[in-house]
């Protein structure tokens, strides 16, 4: 079991959208005592398409995020989640679809 979360790892995320900023944070928690963290902070306006994948054999979830930076390019980035429910989901969900479609 130990090896097994080790491997897989165990992933504590915070993610808060505002009117006009949104701010997601994964941490791996052994990474985390150490400082490490994957930190993302993006207007409204940058933010493209998102999706969540299911990870296999795991209890983690991978939030995929597409954004356009500056000068145009679309860029993914993935943040791995653990154990985050069907109603935070769909809370995250209904929060971003809003701020797609307000564009």
């Amino acid at each position: 079991a130990v090896l097994y979360f080790s491997v897989t790892g165990i992933y504590r995320y915070d993610i808060h959208v505002d009117q006009y900023v949104i701010h997601i944070r994964s941490m791996h928690i052994i990474s985390a005592l150490f400082g490490v963290s994957k930190n993302l902070d993006i207007s409204h306006d940058m933010l493209v398409e998102y999706k969540f994948f299911k990870r296999p054999f795991t209890i983690n979830r991978t939030l995929m995020i597409k954004i356009k930076n500056s000068k145009g390019k679309v860029i993914a980035k993935r943040f791995t989640i653990t154990r985050i429910t069907r109603e935070e989901m769909s809370q995250i969900s209904e929060r971003f679809n809003r701020i797609i479609q307000n564009r």
